[in-house]
């Protein structure tokens, strides 16, 4: 069942487009993680669905009610959408104790005080703070002090929660933890999520979906392993995760397969997703991970000269050229440099056609 809707969504500043005109449906209990890097809208998009941004163009509506419409005239202040927003600085009150903090949406919305008090204790011992209540957001640790603020977007019951890269300012350790407990809350609560991050780890190990974003228009929207493993466009591939891409020619059709003619007089087989034909100029896509020199009887081969074998830990980087472009490819054991042979699955590679390789 959808709840939020954006309907032809655009957002201008004087003359200049941050958001070109787009359509999204999230669902109810959904976590959607906008993706993209800096300057690509999600952020706007965010501030758009808080009420602290008005679109320019299209609609924005709620469980079927309007909250924003450039065209006939609408916008509901932020305060009267019920959204709960948690920002990248968490925008505590230094002043005001843990209690306090979260006390101050509560008595702007007149919740009288024997409920305040029970809704405090019971948000605090969610989010893992009990018995924190009395300190001031300075006698707290950065993970705390994000907790604070998550839980003062919860306190008041908000029928939507907005993170716009609440995790950032944690070192890598509490954000992976943070990624864990975030994520056992919106199961908890159920509650719909909107999400914005450029890191591609946080939107694959939390989201339902994804919407990937690029200059101010959705590239993808897909569930992470979508997004991963069927990227739609050579951006979304080499964004989320990263990519070798290998130019090349289709040279025939066999059952499910295609054939291509690669750079140094090497071929290659795919599974043929359709839309091409003999003849076409292609690019071919294969993660790092894809590329390796563990022999795969049924595999592509490709002989790559090899700069050098770095190890990373778990496993070990390739770096290699192969028709005067830099490969990189993985594996368990060292090489030496020289000729080497790399081996990836007709199944693990995406085909674009040559031309939608375009600048960033």
């Amino acid at each position: 069942m959808v709840e939020l809707q954006l309907s032809s969504i655009a957002k201008y500043y004087g003359n200049v487009p941050v958001i070109k005109t787009f359509d999204l449906a999230i669902n109810k209990g959904e976590f959607i993680t906008l993706l993209g890097s800096s300057g690509c809208g999600k952020s706007t998009t965010l501030a758009m669905i808080a009420g602290l941004e008005a679109p320019s163009s299209g609609e924005i509506s709620f469980q079927g009610r309007l909250l924003a419409s450039a065209e006939k005239k609408v916008f509901v202040e932020p305060e009267a959408r019920g959204f709960g927003v948690v920002f990248q600085s968490y925008a505590l009150w230094p002043h005001m104790t843990v209690e306090n903090n979260l006390a101050f949406p509560l008595r702007v919305r007149n919740i009288p005080a024997a409920e305040q008090k029970h809704r405090i204790a019971q948000t605090l011992e969610l989010v893992g703070l009990t018995g924190l209540g009395t300190r001031y957001p300075g006698q707290l640790s950065g993970g705390q002090q994000q907790r604070v603020g998550l839980a003062r977007a919860l306190v008041y019951q908000p029928s939507m929660l907005l993170l716009d890269e609440p995790l950032s300012n944690l070192d890598a350790l509490l954000r992976e933890q943070a990624r864990v407990w975030l994520k056992e809350i919106q199961l908890r609560l159920g509650i719909t999520t909107l999400y914005v991050t450029h890191d591609q780890t946080e939107a694959l190990s939390l989201s339902d979906r994804i919407v990937v974003m690029k200059n101010g228009h959705i590239e993808q929207v897909g569930t992470p392993q979508d997004i991963y493993e069927r990227p739609a466009t050579p951006f979304v591939a080499e964004f989320v995760g990263s990519a070798n891409f290998i130019p090349g020619t289709v040279s025939g059709e066999a059952g499910q397969e295609l054939h291509l003619s690669l750079p140094e007089q090497q071929t290659a087989r795919i599974r043929d997703p359709g839309g091409f034909k003999p003849g076409d100029r292609i690019i071919l896509a294969v993660r790092p991970e894809k590329l390796t020199p563990e022999n795969e009887p049924s595999g592509n081969s490709l002989s790559v000269g090899l700069k050098r074998s770095i190890y990373v830990g778990e496993r070990f980087s390739y770096e290699c050229e192969f028709g005067g472009k830099n490969l990189q490819a993985f594996g368990k054991f060292p090489l030496s440099e020289g000729r080497v042979n790399l081996y990836f699955s007709p199944l693990a590679a995406t085909l674009f056609p040559a031309n939608a390789m375009v600048p960033n």
